[in-house]
Parts: C-alpha cells; sequence; structure tokens
C-alpha cells in the first residue's frame, strides 16, 4: 500500500537526494534539445523521465517522498506552462525554485535544537547513534549546503533569463556540483582532524592500566 512519508516514518526526506534527483531531467533535456530543434520534445522527455524516477522510488520505497512528490508536480505545472505558452523560461526556472524550497529547509536543520537534528540523523542513519561530537561540524556544514544552494538558484535563474539552453543545463546540472566541490574537500579535511583527535581517546580509553608498586 502507498502511504505518504512523515515524520514518524523510519528514514526522514532527504534534501541532498532530492536536488541530485532533479540532475537527470537536465541531461535527458540536453540531449534530446541536441538531437531535435523543437525544444517541446526536450522538455517532454525531462517530464517522463521525472515520472519514471518518482514511480520507481515509490515501488522501491513503497512510500511517496513530500519532496519528490513537490519535485514532480513543480516540474510538471512548469513543463506544462512552457508547453502551454511556447516559453521555455517556465521550464529552466524550476531547478531555482526547487533549491528555493530547500535553503529554509536546510537552514532549519542546521539552527535546530539538537535534539531534532539527532533525532532526524539517526532517522536517517537507519536508528545508529548520532555521535554528539559531530554536531558543531553538521551545522557548519548545513549552513554552507544552504548558501551554496542560494547561490546555486541565483545562478540558474539568471542562466535562465539570459543565457542560451546548453549554458542553462550545465549551470543546472554539473554547476551544481561543482559549486560542492569545495565543500567535499572541506568535510573531508575535517572528518580527518575528527579521527585524529579522536585516537588519543581511544588509545588511552584501551590501554592498560599502570601497574602498582
Amino acid at each position: 500500500m502507498l502511504c505518504f512519508a512523515s515524520m514518524a516514518d523510519p528514514r526522514p526526506a532527504n534534501p541532498a537526494r532530492l536536488l541530485m534527483f532533479q540532475l537527470l531531467p537536465i541531461l535527458a533535456f540536453l540531449l534530446v534539445d541536441a538531437l531535435v530543434e523543437d525544444p517541446a520534445w526536450a522538455i517532454g522527455a525531462a517530464l517522463l523521465l521525472v515520472g519514471a524516477q518518482a514511480a520507481l522510488d515509490i515501488r522501491r520505497t513503497r512510500r511517496l517522498d513530500p519532496l519528490v512528490l513537490v519535485d514532480v508536480l513543480l516540474i510538471g505545472g512548469l513543463a506544462a506552462g512552457s508547453l502551454l505558452t511556447d516559453d521555455e523560461r517556465f521550464f529552466k526556472l524550476k531547478p531555482a525554485i526547487l533549491e528555493g524550497l530547500m535553503v529554509p529547509y536546510l537552514a532549519f536543520l542546521a539552527l535546530a535544537p539538537a535534539r531534532i537534528i539527532e533525532g532526524y540523523f539517526r532517522r536517517a542513519l537507519g536508528g545508529l547513534e548520532f555521535p554528539a561530537a559531530a554536531l558543531p561540524l553538521l551545522r557548519r556544514l548545513l549552513l554552507w549546503m544552504a548558501a551554496l544552494v542560494l547561490v546555486h538558484a541565483g545562478l540558474v535563474v539568471v542562466a535562465a533569463l539570459h543565457a542560451s539552453r546548453a549554458a542553462w543545463g550545465w549551470i543546472s546540472g554539473p554547476g551544481f556540483y561543482a559549486l560542492l566541490l569545495p565543500l567535499v574537500v572541506w568535510v573531508l579535511i575535517q572528518r580527518r582532524r575528527l579521527r585524529r583527535a579522536a585516537r588519543p581517546t581511544r588509545l588511552r580509553a584501551g590501554s592498560p592500566p599502570p601497574a602498582r608498586p
């Protein structure tokens, strides 16, 4: 039976996964647009791919993630607007609108009380205990993510209104990952520092007690 995801579900909505979810329709748009002159075919291909992605996600999880539903409704409505008005800018603005919705979501997670963040990521990790020492790093990571998503949304708007289809496609898709690359490097460095800081503690905890005279 199909159901909607909720806060009580074991796995909460994942905004990062949704941002990855939108890459394939953009690539489908670019591929079909390179083969066919009429942009309606490219928009239709992206719309069909989003529907297929949503169907596969429902079949795999037996539930409908609210964020996936928002994504499907957005691309469906904006694609229909582009086809009806013969103006592809409606469709091109979809990634920026979705990312605009993600920014307050990420900011809320970053600024929420510790118990909310820990509960969210405990469910996201399948019940594994969330390390309290990682909380400050996680807050900074979420804030940086929110800032980068906001910057990318602005770039998508500019590209949708003023750039070519190819430029918009590269900015909307691979451009997002290019913006994330410095953040990924920073996360790896911070993770390595945390492991180094925790190593002496583990050694002290595992060392035998000193011999008594």
